[in-house]
């Protein structure tokens, strides 16, 4: 698979490409992903849920899919655990 040049997708990259997920499904949770740090302003490790929470926000305020936006939230659990319990 092509790397992009975002070092810091590295991980998601690799992550990705051991499930050998689709071109175009590879392409669009890395463009999102560097979306979302370059909106929170900081290392993926650094950020927090209140970080996600807002980045969600945000993105139904300015108008994203909402089916785009609820399939970010975790399943089950996680740091968001009030949605993801209730999913």
């Amino acid at each position: 698979m092509a790397q992009t040049s975002d070092r810091r997708l590295s991980k998601l990259e690799k992550a990705l490409d051991l499930r050998a997920v689709r071109p175009n499904t590879r392409e669009t949770y890395l463009r999102c992903a560097g979306k979302f740090l370059d909106a929170v302003g900081k290392p993926a490790g650094r950020v927090t849920c209140g970080d996600v929470e807002r980045f969600l926000h945000d993105q139904v305020q300015l108008g994203a899919r909402r089916a785009r936006v609820m399939c970010t939230l975790p399943r089950s659990g996680g740091c968001c655990a009030p949605w993801g319990a209730a999913m």
